[in-house]
């Protein structure tokens, strides 16, 4: 919260608001968490089934883009197409082109820091 003496002058959405958005705005109350797996230590994964929906959020901790492999598991609802927003040192909120599935998954690239949210619809 910005003021000047006693005065409200606006408010500054620093990293982290951003950041926790991932989470607070794609996954509401009763969101189930489910499995997700990644290779490389340097990408973490969680995954949520809410509703209909498929929510991925990873995050690239290391210093250099990775390549991944997201694909959905037996089980998963029927999805033509995932939509994504990525925040991190040079983006925030940047709503991605959507991606359309051919098969259970696709390939990406994720940039060095930053948090990304795929949303999955059936």
């Amino acid at each position: 919260i910005n003021s000047v003496g006693n005065s409200y002058t606006g408010i500054t959405k620093h990293k982290q608001y951003w950041t926790t958005g991932h989470w607070s705005r794609f996954l509401p109350p009763g969101a189930v968490r489910v499995d997700a797996a990644s290779s490389d230590p340097s990408v973490l994964a969680t995954a949520w089934l809410t509703g209909d929906q498929v929510v991925v959020i990873a995050l690239n901790v290391g210093g250099s883009p990775k390549s991944v492999q997201v694909a959905l598991g037996a089980g998963s609802p029927c999805v033509r197409e995932m939509t994504s927003e990525r925040s991190g040192a040079v983006e925030t909120a940047r709503v991605l082109d959507p991606v359309t599935l051919t098969g259970p998954g696709f390939t990406t690239t994720l940039p060095a820091g930053t948090v990304t949210t795929f949303v999955a619809r059936p």
